[in-house]
């Protein structure tokens, strides 16, 4: 290659930093490729890319928090943590832009293609290797929606499978009255609720599921999550919710994003 043609090849990839390729599944995208510098948490890392520094959100997926300036450290968040650190830390990245491409924090997000070796075959979408793990669940914000089957279809094989935060699903069966009275001690966790829904409450950006005490509710957020029914046909039944624990304005709350999360009984 002569001096010439090497300059302007490298000075292209500087000044853009951007290409266009199609990953299987997806069609033609926005893509920045980069190397990991730091991974702060489950599904935040700090990426080197087209000569600058970005703090990169993935896209379509919720770890455990573990420093969130309200909440304390949540568990499986140290898990998740790590596990995306031994993915991702120091490796080539593609970050696969969507339709938003930045957060009320100003962070980028992304997929977040992992290479792994040579060629397309050994790239990896690191939120669908976590919520394969069980380290995540399901959370899916329009117009960021391309991979919602790939995390939809990780997140029902880690349910089956009983890994990571889904180990816990039949084994800590809480009532509505139990996780307010111990709310200081389950918030972050994961555990299962048995509750009838006695009311739905509407609101502009979710719906609040009431059941046996008024201190504890369902939290399905709009637009209504992918597989889970609307709302309204909850009333009546017996419903097994399963997830992790936050304390509200009103009392605790287990937000659904996955069908997984749910059992329903028909009326008595």
């Amino acid at each position: 290659m002569s001096m010439r043609r090497f300059l302007i090849v490298a000075l292209t990839r500087t000044l853009l930093g951007v290409f266009f390729f199609g990953f299987a599944g997806s069609a033609s995208a926005q893509i920045l490729e980069g190397r990991i510098l730091d991974v702060l948490d489950g599904d935040t890392v700090v990426v080197q890319t087209s000569g600058r520094r970005e703090t990169v959100r993935y896209l379509l997926i919720d770890t455990p928090e573990t420093h969130h300036p309200h909440r304390p450290l949540e568990e499986f968040g140290n898990d998740a943590h790590e596990k995306n650190k031994s993915l991702v830390l120091g490796r080539r990245i593609f970050l696969e832009l969507d339709g938003q491409h930045r957060d009320r924090y100003n962070r980028l997000l992304a997929h977040v293609w992992v290479d792994l070796g040579s060629g397309d075959a050994q790239r990896i979408l690191a939120s669908e290797w976590l919520a394969r793990q069980g380290l995540c669940l399901p959370m899916i914000i329009p117009p960021n929606t391309r991979y919602v089957d790939k995390i939809l279809e990780a997140t029902r094989e880690a349910a089956t499978q009983k890994r990571g935060i889904w180990q816990f699903q039949a084994k800590r069966l809480f009532t509505p009255r139990q996780v307010w009275n111990e709310l200081p001690q389950l918030a972050g966790n994961f555990v299962t609720v048995r509750t009838r829904i006695v009311e739905v409450k509407e609101s502009a950006k979710r719906f609040l599921l009431y059941g046996d005490s008024p201190s504890f509710c369902g939290v399905v957020y709009k637009p209504i999550p992918q597989g889970l029914p609307h709302p309204s046909e909850f009333v009546g039944k017996v419903a097994t919710l399963f997830g992790k624990i936050q304390a509200g304005f009103g009392g605790a709350e287990l937000l659904l994003s996955a069908p997984e999360q749910l059992c329903l009984e028909p009326p008595r």
